[in-house]
């Protein structure tokens, strides 16, 4: 009693008790699907009431790939990188922090990663065997499939007569198409080649035709 009433009229007040610290993964979603090998970044929350920017901290991977991937962190918010993903299966990834009164709070999502199905290429122009005349323009018109009909990632490779070709494009757009012309083919038979490639599988079709003399 008399040490409480010293300490009070001394001005001191008893110190207010230290909270707990808060993390919260907010993205993604628990239970997200991924394909095997797609890029990800995991975000948390931070929240402390001695300033979220002292915590310690630490990812968890479980099962353990063999590496944790790139952190980062500002003021109120860390998240994980990982540039090549995770290979197929359920994977639980977690974090703690720990405050400088060793407090620990901790958060944590499943995520599966599904099989990366490759994409597939169809030409659609020119057809097989067509023939075309000498100084005729080649259109040529591919389809590209994805099981999700994401075409973000996916990018094409021409081959053949088509290699180089100015307007051939690298990446068809949203619905998967990818459409230009080639002029100036000699007259004989030709054959193009595309790949379509999502970065980890890959699908080549090819297509021949011939330029006929005038």
């Amino acid at each position: 009693m008399l040490i409480t009433l010293l300490v009070q009229s001394c001005g001191f007040s008893t110190p207010a008790p230290n909270e707990d610290p808060v993390v919260s993964i907010t993205s993604p979603e628990e239970g997200a699907d991924f394909h095997e090998y797609e890029p990800l970044t995991v975000i948390a929350s931070l929240e402390d009431d001695q300033g979220a920017s002292d915590l310690a901290l630490s990812w968890l991977i479980d099962p353990d790939p063999g590496t944790i991937g790139n952190e980062f962190r500002s003021e109120n918010e860390a998240s994980l990188y990982l540039g090549d993903g995770l290979p197929k299966g359920i994977w639980t990834l977690s974090i703690l922090v720990v405050d400088e009164f060793q407090a620990a709070a901790e958060s944590a999502l499943t995520l599966q990663m599904d099989e990366n199905d490759p994409p597939s290429v169809k030409f659609e122009e020119p057809q097989a065997d067509a023939e075309y005349g000498a100084g005729d323009s080649v259109g040529v018109s591919v389809t590209v499939k994805q099981r999700d009909d994401d075409m973000s990632n996916i990018t094409l490779t021409w081959g053949g007569s088509a290699a180089g070709a100015p307007g051939a494009p690298d990446r068809p757009n949203a619905d998967g198409a990818a459409i230009f012309y080639i002029d100036g083919l000699p007259r004989g038979r030709h054959e193009i080649t595309v790949t379509a490639s999502d970065g980890v599988n890959d699908d080549t079709e090819t297509v021949e035709f011939r330029i006929a003399a005038q």
